[in-house]
């Protein structure tokens, strides 16, 4: 199998899930790091994983932005830590609930801002077959949505369901598609 050494990442129900164990959280302080998934990441050695999510809840008014940017920072700094300096760990996120949104999934907007932004800082260009997507969005029976599967598709990259992805044997650079 190629080597995967970067990841788009889904947060809700990816990277977090909520304390409470509740569908969407009751606040910002409503979450807990999956680090199942985070020992996963560690395994493949990425150079980049990029969380990439929609966050329609702060247009509804919902979710103070203020908060949720807080929120995020703090799991990218977590990520970041975990996985360590040899890897860049960098997030977007999407505020509309327009599906014309090109950054919402399923469109591919911020996968592309991040292409971009890496190709201009690090002089380095991210090839399609070296990039995986990993969500919880899959279309599978009881999945809320497959915008997640979608969205590698409309991009044109691998993607494996998170619930696949820690349970599959990785061995460092390598990762089973499923």
């Amino acid at each position: 199998m190629e080597n995967k050494k970067f990841v788009f990442i889904d947060l809700d129900g990816t990277l977090i899930e909520t304390a409470s164990g509740k569908t969407f959280p009751e606040g910002a302080w409503d979450m807990r790091l999956k680090l199942d998934v985070f020992q996963k990441l560690k395994k493949l050695e990425p150079k980049g994983v990029f969380i990439v999510s929609n966050q329609g809840g702060i247009e509804k008014g919902l979710i103070d932005p203020r908060i949720f940017g807080t929120k995020i920072t703090y799991v990218i700094g977590a990520l970041q830590d975990y996985l360590g300096t040899r890897c860049v760990v960098a997030g977007r996120f999407c505020t509309s609930n327009n599906p014309e949104n090109e950054d919402r999934k399923p469109n591919t907007g911020m996968l592309d801002a991040i292409w971009k932004e890496w190709l201009i800082n690090m002089k380095e260009e991210i090839l399609k077959e070296n990039v995986v997507l990993i969500g919880d969005a899959s279309g599978r029976e009881g999945d809320w949505s497959d915008s997640d599967l979608k969205t590698a598709q409309n991009w044109g990259c691998d993607y494996v369901d998170v619930r696949d992805f820690v349970h599959a044997k990785i061995r460092p650079g390598e990762i089973i598609i499923r």
